[in-house]
């Protein structure tokens, strides 16, 4: 996942059908928002926790995709197995639930 996926899951969820709105809906700036998709800075902790919530995402699959995100070349595919393997076990428990 990239943090442009996250978005636009985060638009489909709140109905948000730019990235304007959802900026104000969220309290920051469409400016913000433009550097995170593209990859100039990234979220706060706290902030893609609120994203994750927004869009249904687990928080630790979202906080493990940051950790990709901000990770240097040598830890990326580290962080990408981990962040998968999430993903896997969310999806698994949520069709069990």
């Amino acid at each position: 996942m990239q943090v442009s996926d996250l978005l636009e899951h985060v638009k489909a969820a709140v109905d948000a059908p730019s990235d304007n709105k959802l900026s104000r809906m969220i309290h920051t700036t469409p400016a913000q928002i433009s550097m995170w998709r593209r990859g100039v800075y990234f979220p706060k902790d706290q902030k893609l926790i609120e994203l994750c919530e927004l869009a249904g995402i687990p928080e630790d699959v979202g906080l493990m995709w940051l950790n990709v995100w901000r990770s240097d070349e040598k830890a990326k595919p580290i962080y990408e197995k981990l962040a998968r393997d999430l993903e896997k076990r969310a999806s698994k428990t949520n069709r069990a639930a």
